[in-house]
Order: C-alpha cells, then structure tokens, then sequence
C-alpha cells in the first residue's frame, strides 16, 4: 500500500527524536493570518513548541505555506516577525507569500500588485543569505523567491519558496534551480497550488475553474496549480513533495512526474477552524532507512491532535534518492 491512515496517532511525547535511523522533521505552518489579526498568543504556541522541540524532534526546518498575516500593514507584520525571530538561530524557517502578504495594503481590492515591500522589511535578505542553509534568489533584492539548502545526516534537501502564483520568469528560474541540484530531493513551497477535496471533487490542481485561483487576485502573468505542474514539478525526477495553504482543509494527490517518479503533493489550511486553526501544524517524519515519510496534525494551542483522516498519514517505499 503507497501510503496509510493513522488509526492510532504517534503521541508526540514517546516521538524519538534524531538516532541512528536518520529519523528528522519538518514543521509545516498552514495559514497564520487570523493569529496575526485576532490571536497572536496561538502563533506563540506554535513557535514556542518549535523552539522547545527543536532538538527533542530533531527538526530541521519550518516551512511556512503563506498568508503570513491577514491584511498587509504595519499593524501586522511586526506581531509576526517578533514572534517568528524566537526561532533565530535555532532553526532555520522557510517563508512562502500568499495573497494576503502583497499588494495595495488592502486584499479586498479586485487585483493585487506584487508589493511585497512589508514582507521584506520585517524577512530582509540582509538576514537570511546569512544563515548556512541560504542557497540562492530569484531577484537578489527581496526573498519573494528563494532556495536553502537543509543539510541532515542523511539527506540534503533543495527547498524551493515560490511567489503567490509564480510569474513565468521565476518558474524558468526555479526550473535551473532545480536542475543545478539534481542530485538533492525537492520540496516545492507555495501558498497555492493544490485544491483539497470536495463533496464534488478529488484533490486536485488549482485551476481556472476553481474559485479563489490565480484569476481572482491577478491580471496578468501567473500561473496556477495545474500550470505549475506542468511547467515545473512534472518536469524533474528529483522534486518529491509539494506544500501549499490557501484553502481549507487537509488534502494530498500523488501524480506520476516525466521521469517516472511520484510526487507528494499536499494542501493544509485551518483557518475556517475555531480563532483561525486552533494553533494545528504539520509535523512531517522523514525516515530514510525504512523509507518512509510520516505526517501528523497536532496543536499546541490546544495539545492533541486533528484526526481527521487525511490529516494524519504514513506515506512508505519513498525514494529519498532521485
């Protein structure tokens, strides 16, 4: 069986964290946005948790699928980025933009700009091209789109943060990007991309059909899930997970790339949940040694975990080396 739900969640109290086996994780962080405008206090839990955990879980990077904060002003962003530097020096954390991160200081306009100008001020590159695991940019003067590289026992990883709806130009970008480092497994983050399961719908790629896609914030040159697929991650047989925010809820869709290689592909968002997620994130589980990548859905906020099916899965027979 590719992958499996959890009938007996992994309580994170008896989780080991790096030994001999290689074991490390990522922390996954859906949409903050609500917290950012109504309950910081949540975005301190899971920050907080990271911190505390950090060498317990052995966690290597945070990811953040965009949507940082809600409205793009000054009341906002320093809220995040105080909370967030806790995380300084102790892991580096991946930032994607959504939507809710760019444009005319108001998201209800019809169509946004890609003014990233207060994401950059509070996530200078000044700060991170001088972490060790900086890689690169696609315009040296923001961090718009970015590479690290994370380096574990076992595995280095490319991971790769691309605008909200990456233009043409940056997806031939990520593409070198990706083709330089053929010999790293990829991981793909952007704030959309996948569109979770419906009552109408598998988990699919965000598309022209769907609401809340690329058409409904931009005019011109973008691109959507579908085109990113096909653009870029269908491309390459060393891309291997894909995370993306944007809509709610938890979904996950394994494609088949050019090459021959499976892609993971997954979309969390809780904002629609109780004060803007309840404080869930993504703890993923990467084991080399028996092949395997495990995903989980905890709170800190409210200590236990989200058990819906498709929140919780153990993915097997994972090639780490493309």
């Amino acid at each position: 069986m590719l992958y499996i739900f959890f009938a007996n969640l992994i309580f994170l109290a008896s989780v080991r964290g790096a030994d001999d086996n290689g074991l490390h994780r990522f922390v996954i962080l859906p949409d903050t946005q609500i917290y950012a405008r109504f309950y910081p206090n949540i975005f301190k839990k899971q920050v907080e948790f990271i911190r505390r955990n950090k060498e317990r879980l052995n966690i290597v990077a945070v990811l953040h699928e965009g949507d940082i904060v809600h409205m793009n002003d000054e009341r906002q962003w320093p809220i995040v980025a105080q909370t967030i530097s806790q995380l300084d020096g102790v892991v580096p954390y991946i930032m994607a933009i959504g939507n809710h991160d760019m444009g005319n200081h108001d998201y209800r306009r019809k169509y946004l700009t890609r003014d990233t100008a207060l994401f950059n001020q509070y996530f200078p590159v000044e700060k991170y091209s001088a972490l060790d695991s900086f890689g690169g940019l696609f315009n040296p003067s923001n961090m718009d789109n970015a590479y690290h590289l994370i380096k574990t026992a076992e595995i280095t990883w490319l991971i790769l943060s691309l605008e909200f709806c990456p233009r043409n130009e940056v997806l031939e970008w990520a593409n070198r990007v990706v083709a330089d480092h053929a010999q790293y497994p990829v991981i793909i983050l952007t704030h959309l991309y996948l569109y979770p399961k419906t009552n109408r719908s598998p988990t699919t790629w965000h598309s022209t059909k769907h609401r809340y896609s690329c058409q409904a914030y931009l005019s011109e040159n973008f691109n959507n899930g579908q085109q990113i697929w096909d653009k870029l991650i269908s491309q390459h047989k060393n891309i291997l997970l894909t995370f993306n925010g944007h809509i709610d809820r938890d979904g996950i869709k394994i494609s088949t790339g050019r090459h021959g290689n499976k892609v993971y592909q997954l979309v969390a968002d809780y904002q629609n949940m109780g004060k803007g997620g309840d404080g869930y994130l993504k703890i993923l589980t990467i084991n080399p040694r028996d092949r395997s990548m495990t995903i989980q859905t905890y709170s800190p906020y409210l200590r236990k975990y989200f058990r819906e099916p498709e929140s919780n899965l153990k993915l097997n027979n994972i090639n780490f080396k493309p």
